[in-house]
């Protein structure tokens, strides 16, 4: 018989706990944010949009099988804490920052894309040896041969976001608007806001259904001071070009009736 031994999780050297049922520790997210007083859990949980998303999670369970509740919170022990799915982990990442949401989807990608480690069950210690040898030198060929192709798929990578995403300038054209306006319609109707640095970024529900997505900047060296930079840049997805397409015209006839 084999063993499965399940990656766990880390974010900035914190260890993400789950429950029997597979859900992950907010509380653990929210030690590797900074521990905010502001971001914890509960108040997350508080929140109307949070509120929603988990009464929407509830009714896409399929009721043919046993349905995994999306919040379980454990009062007291070793392993007291919030419990959430994946869909609340990430909610939770993007209401405390875009740079933090970044950061979990891309761990819980590269762990849920790791092979898990099969070991024999030998009664022979050498012989449980000699397999896991086996095995660990075949993850080493396989993460080598990664290593080589990750310069080319990175490529492709960057090729497809560019097909499959827009710019808003580029959004604008193709609705027939002029971009100031479009910005103006956005940001009034609370799709988008400008940041600190007065950078368009979208508010958290609309990455969250799919109409914009985040796309990361090449590595930027600073002149002055030598430090490294990456940058967010806000990008529509081909989804979200018809949901803001049916908001320019809603708007327009709005002006008309009015």
């Amino acid at each position: 018989m084999n063993a499965l031994v399940k990656p766990a999780i880390a974010i900035d050297g914190f260890e993400i706990r789950t429950d029997d049922e597979g859900r992950f520790c907010l509380n653990d997210l929210h030690k590797a944010s900074g521990a905010d007083v502001k971001n914890k859990p509960s108040n997350f949980m508080q929140n109307d949009k949070t509120q929603a998303l988990v009464r929407e999670l509830i009714g896409d369970g399929n009721p043919s099988s046993v349905q995994i509740q999306p919040l379980s919170v454990i009062r007291g022990g070793l392993e007291q804490g919030t419990y959430v799915v994946k869909e609340l982990v990430y909610a939770y990442a993007m209401w405390i920052s875009a740079a933090f949401n970044l950061k979990v989807i891309r761990t819980f990608d590269s762990v849920s894309n790791c092979a898990a480690v099969t070991l024999p069950n030998f009664t022979d210690p050498a012989a449980a040896a000699r397999a896991w040898a086996e095995q660990f030198e075949a993850k080493q060929i396989a993460e080598k041969k990664v290593a080589e192709l990750a310069p080319k798929a990175e490529a492709l990578d960057t090729i497809a976001d560019t097909a499959n995403t827009y710019c808003i300038r580029d959004c604008a054209k193709t609705i027939r608007i002029k971009e100031k306006d479009l910005i103006q319609l956005l940001i009034e109707k609370k799709w988008v806001y400008r940041d600190a640095d007065k950078k368009l970024q979208p508010h958290a529900q609309y990455v969250l259904n799919g109409v914009f997505v985040n796309r990361t900047s090449p590595v930027i060296k600073n002149q002055y001071d030598g430090q490294e930079r990456v940058f967010l840049h806000m990008r529509v997805t081909a989804f979200g070009l018809t949901r803001i397409t049916g908001l320019v015209n809603k708007s327009k006839k709005e002006k008309t009736a009015a």
